[in-house]
């Protein structure tokens, strides 16, 4: 396997995309022992490998590329109708699987792939787990990532921006990732990320950067079990912003909690 390739690319990001590919179609074991020089390469595999290696050097993200991606201790397809999940996004499930009990009502809002709610699912399995989106292609993913894990979650399209309720409510937890960065910050994102991840599930008009947090919050004012949590990511300066649309008067114990590069990202808080 030739490593002149992707000159975009440095010489340790080309090995985290070789050892990625070589995972999804050997396993982690038989991938680690060709990285470390104990097994020969996989000659079966050249016109995959070339395949790969020219979709990368266009810039496609090697998870559009593989279709797969690995989450939470869980495989999920991924294609450009949904985001890939993110880090943060697994630091997200990781702080709220910690603060709920063992039952109750979840709703996952923009669920894309499905990561979220599946995720909380397999953690919390005796939840009656809701997850919503507005894109039916994206709703698709997620059906065939609860069929791939084996994890039974509600899927149901729904625009949140809508003056309609939720159904399936009550919950005791609301959680969302909703779409939080402005569309003039596109200019400035990596060509990887606009070219090929779903706007929809991106970007927000530069007049109403808190559009979906404050539509989450009216319906979580209505629809939250006294104690409910509601759970959100944020963009990394935001976070204040997106505290302050919660009225004391309907929500206590409101928390923001930084992520692992110390940005403050995530808000959390409580249904009186």
């Amino acid at each position: 396997m030739s490593d002149d390739w992707a000159a975009a690319y440095s010489a340790s990001e080309k090995r985290l995309l070789k050892r990625a590919f070589l995972e999804h179609h050997l396993g982690s074991i038989r991938a680690q022992k060709i990285i470390f020089g104990l097994a020969p390469p996989e000659e079966c595999l050249k016109d995959e490998w070339n395949s790969f290696r020219e979709r990368i050097a266009k810039g496609e993200p090697y998870q559009y590329v593989l279709g797969s991606v690995s989450f939470g201790g869980c495989t999920f397809n991924v294609d450009k109708h949904v985001l890939i999940p993110r880090p943060e996004t697994e630091q997200l499930v990781f702080i709220v699987k910690e603060m709920i009990p063992k039952t109750g009502r979840f709703l996952d809002v923009g669920t894309g792939s499905g990561a979220i709610a599946l995720c909380l699912k397999k953690v919390h399995p005796e939840w009656n787990a809701f997850a919503c989106d507005i894109s039916p292609n994206a709703l698709s993913v997620a059906q065939s990532n609860s069929k791939r894990n084996e994890l039974d979650v509600c899927l149901f399209e729904f625009d949140i921006t809508a003056k309609t309720s939720l159904p399936y409510a009550p919950f005791d937890l609301i959680i969302s990732n909703p779409p939080y960065i402005p569309e003039k910050q596109k200019a400035k994102m990596d060509d990887v990320v606009v070219k090929h991840e779903p706007p929809i599930a991106l970007f927000v008009p530069n007049d109403e950067p808190l559009l979906f947090y404050a539509r989450i919050v009216e319906q979580a004012a209505k629809t939250l079990n006294p104690y409910g949590l509601l759970a959100f990511e944020t963009h990394f300066d935001g976070a204040q912003e997106v505290a302050n649309l919660l009225d004391e008067r309907i929500f206590t114990n409101v928390e923001i909690t930084k992520d692992y590069y110390g940005h403050e990202r995530f808000v959390f808080a409580r249904k009186r």
